[in-house]
């Protein structure tokens, strides 16, 4: 079955102004989120072997390093989602970069909090 609606157009312009930042933001967000990942991981290097403390444990320190990567795969396609059912419905596409920006950012306190402990 195809669909027979039709979408509004962008100007080409727009459209690559709106790929060129969801890249961006895509790219230097997985970078951020690797990065504090492992730095968040480092951060229990200075447990003792007797703390029970999440962080400190072999499951919270699993869960301290992916906490941010899965985050930002989650908030990628959460924007993604958002954008193509707002394009669908004849919306801009600019509220899901928000709510992909919005959603990492919960994954990063999240990592924050729980690696500070």
């Amino acid at each position: 079955m195809t669909d027979s609606r039709s979408y509004p157009a962008m100007h080409p312009p727009r459209r690559i102004g709106f790929a060129v930042t969801c890249w961006f933001l895509a790219l230097l967000g997985g970078a951020g989120a690797v990065l504090f990942g492992s730095a968040a991981a480092m951060s229990t290097d200075s447990c003792r072997p007797d703390e029970i403390v999440f962080p400190c444990t072999e499951t919270g320190q699993q869960v301290v390093f992916w906490l941010p990567p899965v985050g930002w795969i989650v908030s990628n396609l959460l924007a993604w989602l958002t954008s193509a059912l707002l394009i669908r419905r004849g919306g801009p596409r600019w509220p899901g970069v928000f709510v992909g920006v919005v959603v990492y950012t919960i994954a990063m306190v999240a990592g924050w909090f729980v690696a500070v402990r």
